[in-house]
Order: structure tokens, then C-alpha cells, then sequence
């Protein structure tokens, strides 16, 4: 896998696994309580009332010589508007740390 895409569709939104060549993975969504951590069975923690886990298989977010293929945003974990009134636009965003984030419009 080298991204993840998602987008807004009329009724759903999307999410798109971007994935290099080779034979079209089974892909699985289940609505859980919690999300775990393949192998170590830790619990991932991301904000959100519910929580989708998909799996795709055979895929992976790794090449051959173990070096990841994707690279999840720095510092960002949540986007959310926050407010949208007389011509002001706020955005919140969730995140790790303090360290700086740039923004263009």
C-alpha cells in the first residue's frame, strides 16, 4: 500500500486503498468495538465513536526488504470543522504534539 485516499460520495464516504500491482486483495470491514494491533494484540486507540476495521489480503504497507510504503500523516490524527458561521471557517485538528504544522489555502 502507498496511500489512503477517502473523499465524499452522495450517501457514503469513501475510502480508497491505493495499492501497487499484483493480484486484486479480498477486502473485509467489520464494524468492531475496539481496534487491535495485528501481532501484538495492543489496542490502537484513534478518535471516534464506532470503529471500522478492513482488512486486505495479500497486501502489505511494506516492500520486500521490510522498509514501510506508507507513510501515515506526522502529526495529525483528527480533522473536524468546527465551526462554519458568517463567513468563518474553523477547522480543530487532533493531535500528537506541539511541534509546528503548516497550512496554505
Amino acid at each position: 500500500m502507498t496511500g489512503i485516499r477517502t473523499g465524499q460520495k452522495p450517501g457514503f464516504d469513501r475510502v480508497v486503498l491505493d495499492l501497487t500491482a499484483g493480484p486484486a486483495p479480498a477486502v473485509r470491514y467489520d464494524l468492531v468495538d475496539e481496534l487491535i494491533a495485528d501481532g501484538s494484540g495492543e489496542i490502537v486507540w484513534l478518535t471516534g465513536e464506532y470503529f471500522g476495521a478492513v482488512t486486505a489480503a495479500p497486501a502489505a504497507a511494506h516492500n520486500d526488504a521490510g522498509n514501510p510504503t506508507y507513510r501515515a500523516l506526522l502529526n495529525i490524527m483528527a480533522v473536524a470543522v468546527t465551526g462554519d458561521h458568517e463567513g468563518v471557517l474553523s477547522i480543530g485538528l487532533g493531535v500528537w504534539s506541539r511541534i509546528l504544522s503548516r497550512f496554505s489555502s
